[in-house]
């Protein structure tokens, strides 16, 4: 189930272990969650004091 954002939707992301993904999917449609595609996102939390965009993401290299 998929549908265009609307302006006043919020996005939310949690992370759970999940041992049936069909029964969970099921269980959302009941409460008319709509689910968007899955996408990738490349993103850096936590970055280092003094790490700037375009720099290296590996921990182990020196700033």
């Amino acid at each position: 189930m998929t549908r265009a954002l609307a302006n006043n939707d919020h996005e939310v992301e949690t992370k759970y272990h999940v041992s049936d993904l069909s029964e969970l999917i099921k269980a959302l449609a009941q409460r008319q969650v709509a689910l968007t595609e899955p996408s990738v996102q490349d993103d850096q939390a936590y970055a280092p004091a003094g790490w700037t965009y375009g720099m290296s993401k590996n921990r182990t290299r020196q700033l």
